[in-house]
């Protein structure tokens, strides 16, 4: 279940403290990673994993996603109108023959018939990084210079954890009507369960309305991590070297955004057609992205960018937060080229 919040949208501030607290009580509901054998998995008539001496786990979009690649099946296309008996033999009957072990991460919540949730399929030499401790460390690193940090937005998925903090005081563009008054922060997103890594970039937010326009950061990643080996080690290090540089490469960021006003396009649809195959979204999305250029067409890198990162568009599309970085992804990269 997608959990999002929205301090500028709905009007409830909320500390970086607050939204480590929250991840921390979520996170104490982990069970241990189970390394277990795939054969030795089955699946019951509610469609819930039997997981050898633990109990039944439900599944999640994404874990089912995982064990479907696993077996080789496409469950919507495969069991449009079979019960849950059958889907449940055909699975079975593929685990028996499955070879290899696998990692299981699991939790005890669950809004099912079962024991718990079984969050993700992996790996065995998959090794996470703590949700609660990264926030701790951001946390303590950042307090050295404010006491309250101010959380922007913040998304929970099946997929990951992500949220955007306040870093400093809103920047005026010079008056500058087109861009606006600018809050400058770090996107911090993380998975446990082998979507992504743990990344943290730069963001801008774009005070225009009350729900915070994210604008698109050029060379925005400060710190990026695979999940393997011990991603842990020597993180506080690295998150506290990455933040002591954090108000200068805003300020560099903020300048890349005005030069991009500068930078004269000829044809918006096309530039709007190569960011969106950049970030591999589908091509049916350059239609309602015109339609956001369109309704402040400014013939200009920004515009562009300012119509892929339209708030109001995200929302009627419907998109994911993961769908949402990677467009705002695309289109930093798009405004690198006006630096």
């Amino acid at each position: 279940m997608e959990l999002t919040f929205n301090t500028l949208k709905d009007n409830r501030p909320m500390t970086l403290q607050t939204l480590a607290d929250h991840i921390g009580i979520v996170e104490s509901h982990d069970r241990p990673d189970i390394i277990t054998n795939l054969s030795d998995l089955k699946m019951n008539d509610d469609l819930n994993i039997v997981v050898p001496s633990e109990g039944n786990y439900a599944l999640t979009p994404w874990s089912r996603r995982q064990i479907a690649n696993l077996l080789g099946i496409r469950f919507d296309r495969w069991f449009e109108n079979a019960s849950n008996d059958e889907k449940a033999y055909e699975l079975n009957r593929r685990f028996s023959r499955a070879t290899g072990q696998i990692k299981l991460r699991l939790t005890d919540l669950t809004q099912a018939n079962a024991d718990g949730t079984l969050k993700a399929f992996v790996s065995p030499t998959y090794s996470p990084v703590s949700d609660a401790m990264l926030s701790s460390l951001i946390l303590h690193s950042l307090q050295q210079s404010e006491s309250q940090i101010p959380v922007i937005r913040a998304n929970f998925t099946d997929k990951t954890v992500s949220y955007s903090i306040r870093i400093g005081d809103p920047i005026d563009n010079h008056g500058s009507s087109v861009i606006g008054t600018i809050w400058g922060g770090i996107l911090i997103q993380n998975s446990g369960v082998g979507f992504a890594s743990l990344s943290i970039s730069l963001c801008l937010v774009r005070l225009i309305c009350s729900n915070g326009v994210t604008a698109p950061v050029a060379g925005a990643t400060l710190l990026r991590r695979r999940h393997s080996g011990r991603p842990e080690a020597d993180i506080w290090n690295q998150i506290s070297h990455v933040l002591q540089h954090v108000p200068e490469r805003l300020s560099i960021a903020v300048n890349n955004l005005r030069q991009s006003q500068e930078k004269r396009i000829a044809n918006p649809q096309l530039a709007i057609e190569a960011i969106i195959k950049r970030a591999h979204m589908p091509a049916k999305l350059v239609e309602p992205f015109m339609l956001a250029y369109n309704k402040e067409p400014h013939d200009t890198m920004f515009g562009v960018a300012q119509a892929i990162t339209d708030f109001e568009t995200h929302e009627q599309l419907g998109l994911i937060p993961e769908d949402r970085k990677q467009l705002e992804d695309a289109a930093a990269e798009y405004i690198a080229h006006a630096a």
